[in-house]
């Protein structure tokens, strides 16, 4: 094959691996969502030459990254695609640089493939090629630096190092002086260490020099017309020097993090990058110029006082192709035992991802099962296995590659897609925010960035994140987003303004022991880690309202539960009265928070009918039931409304300890042993209201009438629900009735004749 068709397939290949899913991973915060939003601003202001963030001017980083998305907004919109493109694209193009470096310096195809594979699937590269950062881009810039230096160094080739120096212009317009001075030390560290006065004197072609300068000074020259000293204290001061010499992250500050980090990144290729470092070590200049790059670049992060897990990035290149090297030596040495070491990460690596399916149930996010990720992992590492006993070395790579790259595949659709929600502001788009928004304690700004509209921060009394973090004081001046004091916004909420408190469930301990509590109410629980707040609403109270409107509803041959007095049945005159209470007291810890709603055909005599609880029987509420008790569903023991001498309870227990209905029981009980607290589930009947027959201790299915008009609470009560709640049909009427509507709602057979099994099987896997 033509190196011109192998290089363009590998950019085709990775380039599709590393797209997938990027459209649904939401972009978080809070790093991805800074740039995001500086890029929509440079394309909503015109201004392609100054970075803004909340319409202010900003040095955090050059402008190379924000031009990306800029341009990818400009032809796509502001979309997940669009802001995932860039980094993808630059994955892409170093996956085809590494085969193309290890193509030229070694002729073997294999050896090239081998590289760009290993690049694709080593857990840093995979990870930071989908994110909207800049560490990509300078990943590319600083790789294609380095090597196209080392060609024209130990070659003699002027234009390649004249072609390092316009790569090394793009690391600095994406990253800072960093891009020349780290790529720059190593080649001097290089030829010193070769005693090779050539190589230094190929260092510095004039050419090469005034491209860099010109690129350069094409955006920082504007910038310091435009600025002046602000851009050189925010730029260079703040952002390289303060981070150099003041740690922003202290409990980082470890003289081994980038031992750990750098090994972690490398995996399932960890073995033969340290063996290749290690084990292969010479004098030539291929291995003393990738050690130098390697080493280099963890010591000289190390010695830097803030840590960051992609600092030290870059470092993956020379120990990535020295694993290449090394696995393709094994190969043609059909040495045994050495390909343990290849073989030993992988298949640790393996197994991690497959023990997330014992730990992703506690993960404040949903995620579907990964029984099928753990099975393909087991098969995949006996095939391993089984490829190494019988000295199928060749199979030994392919296999890595494959189980690796549908493991990450399988690892984005079930797990990083939830994760990235819930590290996003994005559900916020559909949230019931009035009013201007406040987030307390933690900032989002993926909110402005999705909603388009103003966010401001505020916090309890002089809550000061600098010193909970033990950071020094100077990184306050990192935080641009608007800001309102705890006086202000109390003074706002006391004069009844209108506004929404936005409280991540990380600050909510913090939330309920500030002045904002009692002047707030909860009205929303919107993904995973955010709940909504709000002042008291001024216009009613909406749980009264909803109860109101079903006690009005009366229709022959329904009995209405909460305002309807049955002589023969009813305890008293204010049974309809107990049961409203009931309902209420059910309802509202239950509303805005539940994220499960159940719901059911009709009411029954034995359950609604006389304790107001949609699917919930009087024994339950007067702790007589063997199972379910009466604190977690009301807080409080209920009160029995039915007649223990009514003609129709034939009975002893009926008489004694109220009515008791079997599909209230299955239902309540597989709530409680799927482990669901109780006010995440909210139950409820399509027909809120008991149909019967002649008798009034008898059910009847609601007519079509009556299923449209039960219709409507439905839809009252889920307009008051999360936005995102999921919702359950139990029985075919209500199923039916809910798509007819348009409602999406997951179909779960009838607990009752027969159906029990079923239920708690297809209950067990939607809880999840």
């Amino acid at each position: 094959m033509k190196q011109s068709s192998l290089l363009t397939l590998i950019f085709a290949a990775t380039f599709l691996f590393l797209a997938v899913g990027i459209s649904a991973l939401a972009v978080t915060d809070p790093v991805e969502s800074n740039y995001t939003l500086t890029a929509l601003e440079m394309v909503q202001s015109g201004d392609w030459i100054s970075p803004q963030i909340y319409g202010i001017y900003w040095y955090d980083k050059p402008i190379f990254l924000y031009w990306l998305l800029s341009l990818s907004y400009s032809v796509f919109g502001a979309t997940d695609f669009a802001s995932r493109l860039p980094a993808v694209l630059f994955g892409a193009m170093s996956c085809t640089l590494a085969a193309w470096f290890a193509l030229r310096q070694t002729q073997r195809t294999a050896t090239a493939v081998l590289f760009a594979a290993m690049t694709a699937t080593s857990l840093a590269v995979w990870l930071i090629s989908r994110s909207v950062i800049t560490d990509q881009p300078l990943f590319f810039f600083s790789g294609a630096t380095l090597f196209f230096a080392f060609i024209g160094l130990t070659e003699a080739k002027k234009n390649y190092v004249i072609a390092a120096y316009v790569m090394a212009a793009g690391a600095v317009l994406t990253k800072g002086p960093v891009g020349l001075v780290l790529p720059g030390l190593f080649l001097l560290l290089f030829a010193i260490i070769q005693r090779n006065a050539a190589y230094a004197k190929r260092l510095f072609p004039p050419v090469g020099i005034a491209l860099f300068l010109l690129l350069v000074l094409s955006w920082y020259g504007p910038m310091y017309r435009l600025h002046g000293q602000d851009f050189i204290d925010g730029f260079l001061g703040f952002n390289n020097v303060v981070r150099a010499t003041v740690s922003e992250h202290p409990k980082d500050n470890v003289w081994y993090y980038y031992l750990v980090l750098v090994p972690v990144s490398l995996l399932p290729w960890t073995g033969p990058c340290l063996y290749g470092l290690w084990k292969r070590r010479r004098r030539d200049d291929t291995y003393v110029f990738m050690a130098v790059w390697a080493i280099g670049t963890i010591l000289f992060y190390s010695l830097m006082a803030t840590k960051y897990p992609t600092y030290a990035y870059i470092a993956n290149w020379p120990l990535l192709y020295l694993g290449a090297w090394a696995i393709d030596s094994f190969h043609q040495e059909d040495r045994h035992r050495l390909w343990l070491i290849v073989i030993i990460p992988a298949l640790l690596f393996g197994l991690l991802f497959a023990a997330l399916n014992f730990f992703t149930s506690k993960a404040p996010f949903p995620v579907d099962g990964l029984l099928l990720l753990t099975i393909f992992i087991a098969i995949m590492a006996f095939l391993i296995l089984l490829a190494w006993w019988q000295k199928a070395y060749i199979a030994l790579p392919i296999l890595i590659t494959a189980m690796t790259a549908v493991t990450y595949l399988i690892v984005t659709f079930q797990v990083l897609i939830p994760f990235y929600q819930y590290r996003s502001a994005q559900s916020l788009t559909t949230a019931p925010i009035t009013g201007q928004a406040y987030f307390f304690e933690e900032y989002r700004t993926s909110y402005p960035y999705y909603t388009g509209k103003t966010a401001i921060w505020t916090s309890a009394g002089k809550s000061d994140k600098n010193s909970t973090q033990k950071r020094d004081a100077v990184w306050a001046k990192k935080y641009l987003y608007p800001k309102e004091e705890e006086a202000s916004v109390i003074n706002r909420l006391q004069n009844h303004q209108d506004l929404t408190l936005i409280v991540p469930r990380s600050q909510y301990q913090n939330y309920l022991a500030s002045n904002f509590a009692p002047l707030t109410r909860e009205t929303a629980h919107v993904a995973p880690t955010i709940s909504l707040r709000r002042r008291h609403s001024q216009k009613g109270n909406i749980m009264k309202n909803l109860i109101h409107t079903l006690c009005d509803y009366h229709e022959p041959g329904v009995f209405n539960p909460w305002s309807e007095y049955d002589e023969q049945c009813d305890i008293g005159p204010a049974a309809p009265d107990i049961r409203c209470r009931q309902l209420r007291d059910y309802l509202e810890p239950r509303l805005h928070r539940a994220r499960i709603l159940l719901i059911a055909e009709a009411a029954g005599y034995q359950g609604c009918r006389f304790t107001g609880i949609p699917i919930t029987c009087e024994r339950m509420l007067l702790d007589a039931h063997k199972q379910i008790s009466s604190s977690i569903i009301l807080g409080r023991q209920g009160e029995r409304t039915s007649r223990p001498d009514c003609t129709f309870m034939t009975s002893r227990p009926q008489q004694d300890k109220g009515m008791n209905e079997p599909t209230d029981t299955y239902v309540w009980g597989a709530i409680v042993d799927n482990g669901l607290d109780p006010k995440d589930v909210l139950l409820w009947n399509i027909f809120p209201f008991h149909p019967h027959k002649k008798s009034p201790f008898s059910n009847r299915t609601p007519s079509d009438a009556e299923l449209a008009a039960g219709l409507s609470y439905a839809k009252a009560l889920l307009h008051l629900c999360r936005p995102d709640i999921r919702v359950a049909a139990i029985g075919r009427k209500s199923a039916e009735t809910l798509e007819a509507a348009g409602i999406s709602a997951q179909s779960m057979r009838h607990p009752a004749n027969g159906g029990a099994s079923l239920f708690r099987k297809q209950f067990s896997r939607f809880s999840l």
